[in-house]
């Protein structure tokens, strides 16, 4: 019988045929997370980071090699993101020199009323959005 060379878990699964309909996260510890791409608003990655907020919950994906992640999630290819233990991380860090290596996973609720919006003034209320012309004072930001 041969010998086969060990092979490390990937990290991430792509689906480069179609768009998925949502991502799974997988960390080491705790429940399988599962999110359809409709209630991402918006994600931010560099090489070691990858940063998704979601209606209801935060996601922050840590590793080495992630930066193609961003461009995953973007166009909606990403299906399967899983943290691997450290020997499996050994053996996909010596593999592919492009594979992403995820280290870990956290997902944090954010509560019922989910992130904060954006363009909340000192106030609190909610800045009123202004097309062409010139923007009207909007007191308090």
């Amino acid at each position: 019988m041969p010998v086969s060379s060990p092979r490390a878990v990937r990290c991430v699964e792509i689906d480069r045929q179609y768009v998925s309909t949502g991502v799974m996260f997988e960390p080491l510890q705790g429940r399988r997370m599962f999110f359809y791409y409709s209630v991402i608003r918006w994600g931010d990655s560099d090489e070691s980071e990858l940063v998704i907020i979601t209606d209801t919950h935060r996601v922050i994906v840590r590793g080495c090699r992630l930066g193609s992640l961003g461009d995953g999630f973007r166009e909606q290819r990403v299906k399967t993101v899983r943290a691997v233990p450290k020997a499996d991380q050994m053996l996909a860090e010596i593999g592919e020199s492009d594979t992403p290596v995820v280290e870990e996973i956290l997902i944090e609720y954010l509560g019922e009323e989910g992130p904060p919006l954006p363009f909340v003034g000192k106030s609190g209320k909610k800045a009123k959005r202004h097309y062409g012309g010139s923007a009207p004072e909007t007191p308090g930001i």
